[in-house]
């Protein structure tokens, strides 16, 4: 106020424009109403009531509420530069003049040349804070402005990144929906895959446990037959050397006796005895006529002969039995585990092969679902600068032939035209040298050709010298 009633008229600078938000910003205020807005709507309405107005003009009427408030506000701006005008006399007095004050009393003559140098002195500050007052409210609004800005930009990115947010959950969601649409035949392929697997599992653990089976009873009758072994060599240490009943002792211990079972000991044993010494005998005694050996009966102790070596053969023919008897029980197992075995591997092969089967039915699966998955539309968002595809110098309106790739694969596409005419530049110089190497040996060949044959004929005219 000071500045309006010590500056003068035309040193006054106008304020700038306050910044005002539109309506259109502001659109919760749209339903906001005051008391002399609706006084203002009462009042246009009863005069469009007296008017005869239709009710499309009653509506028209509540479309100016903004203009509503207008009214109030202009005597208010109105009533504020008179209070300036009632003083602006007193203020505009200059230094050199003579008056009355308002009561009439007088004011003096002339005013002294140091209040006047201190008046023109006030006004120089006022003018220089007014200029700094005004350039800080200009400087404000230009940094309001560029934040603003900044906001704006905030704004769209931020809207460009939800819009994409927006987007990326429709293909998942699209993406979801496939999945479920898949998820029992996946979920029964998988299951397939792990119950083949599984039997797969339990035949292999069950042929690595016939398999150790096997390799112990086969280590057992190893372990027999060397027993044998040393028995026939304890047989053979016992009959020393030059012994004249060695060949009645081998036979008794060779002699084969059809051995009775514990169960039927104790029914037949006298009878089943009886018959095999008679069985024995038979066949001894073909034997001894087929060897031209004198009879003698294997179950008697032969006169000369030495009764305790002949007690020892039996018992080492008993022997040596129970260990035939052995390792006829051990062959018999044997073979019935290897055949338990073969027939287990079959059935592994036949398991394999579902397995491998249900692998490739889960693959050729796999392969659909990520094919539809392929085919799902997905939706990037690009700058005008960023496409490339002009027809005639224009952008086309569709783009589905386009093809988006990155940047830097273009640039590598740029940079391999380059590489590729540098292999091809190389590859001609190397041909070139490679033809004037090739004419070289055609002519390196010929030569020696040339030579070959006067070789030829000196050779062959050499030879006939020789047998002249």
């Amino acid at each position: 106020m000071r500045s309006r009633l010590k500056l003068p008229a035309d040193s006054i600078m106008a304020k700038p424009n306050v910044p005002k938000l539109l309506n259109d910003e502001l659109p919760e205020r749209a339903m906001e109403y005051t008391a002399d807005s609706l006084r203002v709507f009462k009042k246009q309405h009863d005069e469009e009531m007296k008017r005869g107005a239709d009710d499309e003009g009653g509506f028209g009427g509540f479309g100016g509420f903004g203009g509503g408030d207008a009214p109030p506000a202009a005597p208010a701006a109105d009533t504020k530069p008179a209070a300036p005008t009632t003083k602006q006399p007193a203020a505009a007095v200059s230094p050199g003049e003579k008056g009355e004050s308002a009561d009439g009393t007088p004011i003096g003559d002339l005013v002294s040349a140091l209040e006047s140098e201190n008046e023109n002195l006030e006004i120089m500050m006022m003018l220089h804070e007014q200029e700094c007052l005004i350039s800080q409210m200009n400087e404000a609004y230009k940094e309001f402005d560029i934040e603003l800005i900044k906001l704006r930009t905030d704004k769209i990115e931020q809207d460009v990144e939800l819009k994409n947010g927006d987007l990326r959950i429709i293909l998942l969601f699209e993406e979801l929906l496939l999945l479920k649409e898949f998820e029992k035949r996946e979920n029964f392929l998988q299951e397939a895959l792990s119950s083949k697997l599984s039997d797969r599992d339990e035949m292999s653990d069950k042929i690595e446990e016939l398999e150790e089976k096997l390799t112990t009873k086969k280590m057992y009758m190893e372990e027999l037959q060397e027993n044998e072994k040393l028995l026939y060599d304890s047989f053979t240490e016992q009959l020393g050397e030059n012994n004249k009943f060695q060949d009645f002792l081998t036979k008794v211990f060779k002699k084969k006796i059809k051995r009775v079972k514990k169960a039927a000991e104790m029914e037949g044993d006298s009878d089943e005895s009886d018959s095999d010494d008679d069985f024995d005998s038979s066949s001894e005694e073909e034997d001894d006529d087929e060897d031209g050996v004198e009879h003698l009966d294997l179950n008697i102790c032969p006169p000369g002969c030495s009764q305790e070596l002949y007690d020892a053969t039996i018992v080492m023919r008993e022997k040596k039995l129970d260990l035939e008897e052995a390792i006829q029980e051990e062959k018999k197992i044997i073979d019935s585990l290897k055949k338990e075995v073969d027939a287990l591997i079959k059935k592994n092969k036949v398991i394999s092969h579902g397995v491998k089967c249900a692998k490739n039915d889960l693959e050729a699966f796999q392969l659909e679902k990520q094919k539809k998955m392929n085919e799902l539309d997905m939706i990037v968002t690009l700058n005008l600068d960023q496409i490339q595809y002009m027809q005639n110098g224009v952008l086309p309106s569709d783009l589905v032939s386009c093809l988006v790739f990155h940047s830097a694969g273009v640039n590598q596409l740029a940079n391999r035209i380059k590489e590729l005419q540098q292999e091809k530049a190389h590859q001609i110089r190397k041909f070139k040298e490679l033809k004037k190497s090739h004419i070289h040996l055609i002519k390196g060949k010929k030569g020696m050709q040339e030579k070959l044959l006067g070789l030829d004929e000196k050779c062959q005219n050499m030879m006939l010298l020789k047998f002249r």
